[in-house]
């Protein structure tokens, strides 16, 4: 299927459960995190960290914004605060190949926060967040290989133009470079970020040492590509 193509499952706008709830519903919904952290302070106050990171979205990564379909609901959700309202996931788990299915896995593990506004009868527009490798480290897990395609087929279809995250109509996408290799991007949000999709990774902290060691080897790579295309030309 087209990773650009949704389908008409619908997902949920639903309330967001407060810091206190979120916990159990997090638990039923088997993230790494389990009841256990009630009887550590360690794993609680890393459990807790999480919750604040994925509330307050100040440290995540502002991606893109991307549109699906989602009927119009009686009852509006919670305030997000970005201006926008919550996503939040359907009870039923959503099958098949679609943007309403990627953000469904990768919002219950975690890896992504989104809000939204509906921008028709039937048509929401979602702000994507990832949580950054650096500022989640040692809180989820690295991303399985199934998680990451779904990750990067997101990616690739967001809309990182200032005017789709506004909410504005927008009469053609503006699409985030999924080539190989580590790059930095400005957000709509006016933030600097790094990001490979190769790996599927991305970064707020242009010194952390995963993020210092690709970017030298990066350097060094250019640096030696340079030279054999100046090698070349003088032949």
């Amino acid at each position: 299927m087209d990773p650009t193509t949704t389908t008409a499952v619908t997902l949920s706008d639903g309330p967001t459960p407060s810091r206190s709830a979120l916990p159990q519903q997090r638990k039923r919904r088997k993230l790494s995190v389990s009841h256990s952290a009630q009887s550590a302070p360690s794993l609680e106050a890393t459990f807790l960290r999480l919750i604040d990171l994925l509330n307050t979205l100040e440290e995540l990564c502002a991606v893109g914004t991307v549109d699906f379909t989602m009927p119009r609901r009686g009852m509006a959700g919670i305030d997000a605060p970005d201006g926008w309202l919550w996503l939040e996931t359907p009870a039923t788990k959503l099958k098949g190949d679609s943007v309403e299915a990627w953000l469904e896995a990768l919002i219950n593990r975690g890896y992504v926060r989104a809000t939204y506004i509906m921008t028709s009868a039937t048509t929401a527009r979602a702000r994507v967040y990832v949580l950054p490798e650096d500022i989640g480290k040692g809180l989820l897990p690295e991303l399985d290989h199934s998680h990451k395609v779904m990750l990067k087929r997101l990616v690739g279809c967001l809309d990182i133009s200032i005017r789709a995250w506004n909410g504005e109509p927008v009469e053609t996408e503006t699409k985030i470079n999924m080539a190989p290799g580590l790059r930095e991007a400005v957000s709509p949000t006016n933030e600097l970020y790094y990001f490979d999709m190769k790996e599927v990774k991305f970064f707020r902290d242009p010194t952390y040492p995963e993020l210092e060691r690709r970017t030298r080897y990066s350097l060094r790579r250019s640096a030696r590509n340079r030279t054999e295309a100046d090698e070349h030309k003088s032949r």
